[in-house]
């Protein structure tokens, strides 16, 4: 909270229902789906995020909660570039993984394409039998769904 701070008002705030106590502040700025309401209390000066209320972007001197700025929604998967998403067919822009003797797990490769991530099985140091089954482990968790994944293929003579 910030109290008796001098802020421009670009509009004013009511609640939908109850103002946003501090105890309900990491949930509203955790909640990056929703935009993120910066609020000040005329009356006391004191500022507080809000993602839900009634926004009018006219100002007149009666209004009883300030609108101080807004912060958009970020969705992650607009995260990175595009076309990473589409040529490595995933909804998020991420990657994981290849790490030696498969420290990224067949369950994390499965658990990220079914997300719809792309994550690499780290088979170095593994037997060729173990690197076949664990990609065929992946191949028949993730079925024929079209999903994304990778596997390091490291020569060791």
């Amino acid at each position: 909270m910030v109290e008796n701070g001098s802020f421009d008002i670009i509009g004013s705030w009511q609640p939908k229902k109850n103002i946003p106590e501090l105890k309900d502040y990491i949930e509203i700025i955790n909640n990056v789906r929703k935009p993120v309401y910066v609020i000040r209390n005329m009356k006391t000066g004191i500022l507080f995020p809000a993602n839900e209320g009634n926004i009018d972007y006219s100002i007149d001197d009666n209004i009883n909660y300030g609108l101080i700025g807004v912060l958009p929604p970020i969705y992650p998967e607009w995260l990175g570039d595009r076309s990473f998403t589409e040529v490595h067919n995933v909804r998020f822009p991420y990657v994981a993984g290849a790490m030696y003797r498969g420290i990224t797990s067949v369950k994390m490769v499965t658990t990220m394409a079914k997300a719809g991530m792309l994550a690499f099985f780290g088979t170095a140091g593994f037997s060729p039998d173990k690197v076949e089954s664990s990609v065929k482990e992946i191949l028949d968790d993730i079925g024929d769904k079209n999903l994304s994944f990778g596997s390091n293929l490291i020569y060791s003579p």
